[in-house]
């Protein structure tokens, strides 16, 4: 416990956490709160339970991105992912919050209306609903976002479309490709993965 507080490289109080021994939750709570380096509260993050102390350290916008992202991804409540998916103003605490989420609903408005194209590309790669799916394809800007999106649609007529009609030379060739994936698919098993 001692190393962990106060030995001066950073480097070894972060062992000293990462330690499966070193659990006391009062001492990892008093790391988070009194250690300068981002990176020795982030182990310390790691390890706690309390669920009300990781949604504080999620939310306070006076924290380190690092810090945040830690937190979130311990977090368990739902509603609290959802909102800082939509709703924060960091992207790497939306994003983090965005690969935490099931949620088909929000994981649409974040695919469809965030402004940060990593982001948006998450919450298309955690989509299952093939209809939203296609949507993208089709209208989505980005063709990266579209590329992401094909690659999970099953629906071989919507695909036989973009790789005729898109206008990018790459999104054609990624949904001639996912016609190939299906055709080989079929063929093996008889049916669609």
């Amino acid at each position: 416990m001692r190393i962990a507080k106060t030995d001066i490289d950073y480097t070894v109080r972060t062992v000293a956490i990462n330690n499966s021994f070193y659990t006391d939750q009062n001492a990892l709570i008093s790391v988070i709160n009194n250690d300068g380096h981002p990176h020795v509260r982030s182990a310390a993050i790691n390890k706690i339970t309390d669920q009300s102390i990781l949604e504080k350290l999620a939310k306070n916008v006076t924290e380190p991105t690092l810090i945040r992202t830690t937190a979130i991804k311990r977090i368990k409540d739902e509603s609290m992912l959802i909102d800082l998916a939509l709703k924060d103003t960091d992207a790497a605490v939306r994003h983090s919050a965005t690969f935490r989420l099931n949620n088909q609903n929000t994981l649409t408005k974040i695919a469809l209306n965030d402004n940060v194209l990593y982001v948006r590309d998450t919450a298309v790669d955690k989509l299952i609903d093939e209809n939203t799916l296609i949507k993208i394809a089709f209208e989505d800007e980005e063709e990266s976002i579209r590329q992401t999106a094909i690659k999970k649609i099953s629906d071989y007529s919507a695909l036989s479309k973009i790789s005729e009609s898109d206008k990018d030379d790459v999104v054609r060739y990624v949904a001639k490709s996912r016609m190939t994936e299906i055709n080989h698919l079929q063929s093996k098993f008889g049916f669609l993965d």
